[in-house]
């Protein structure tokens, strides 16, 4: 195996790692929305006692509930990934006979290697707005953990 084969199979493993990693991203990102609409529809089936600082602090979840939702459709909407080399291209230059195997690997890997750099961007972009779906959470969360404190009722010594 020589370095340009190396290289083709690094380019490779790591083209097969972004990949990865962009699906579980967004796997957390369903689950996030999922968890985060399932806190605000038992919040209101439970609710039953709503006063004016209540219906407040509810808004206040519900505003939570947005950013996640906002924020993990960030993450669940598809951009354009590269995939490189572009396969008519190559199968084009297999069957013209003008270069090398050992050229043509040499290209394949050098076109992945940079559809690599290109899909990092993406991947960033994505782990960014997740980060920010757990603060739309995390805000959702104490918003309702107010809610239940300021719905509950008052303990009544006997």
């Amino acid at each position: 195996m020589n370095a340009i084969q190396v290289y083709y199979d690094l380019a490779k493993f790591q083209t097969e790692e972004q990949g990865k990693r962009r699906q579980h991203l967004s796997t957390m990102a369903i689950g996030l929305l999922g968890f985060s609409a399932a806190l605000i529809a038992i919040t209101a089936v439970t609710s039953d006692q709503w006063t004016s600082s209540s219906i407040w602090i509810a808004v206040g979840a519900l505003i939570g509930f947005l950013f996640v939702v906002v924020s993990a459709i960030g993450v669940l909407r598809p951009k354009i990934w590269d995939k490189q080399p572009p396969l008519d291209t190559f199968r084009k230059h297999i069957f013209d006979r003008k270069y090398t195997d050992a050229e043509l690997i040499s290209w394949a890997a050098k076109q992945m290697a940079g559809a690599v750099n290109n899909n990092e961007a993406k991947l960033q972009a994505k782990a960014i707005r997740l980060a920010r779906a757990y603060v739309g959470l995390g805000m959702e969360v104490l918003f309702l953990v107010g809610l239940v404190f300021a719905t509950a009722a008052p303990f009544t010594s006997r």
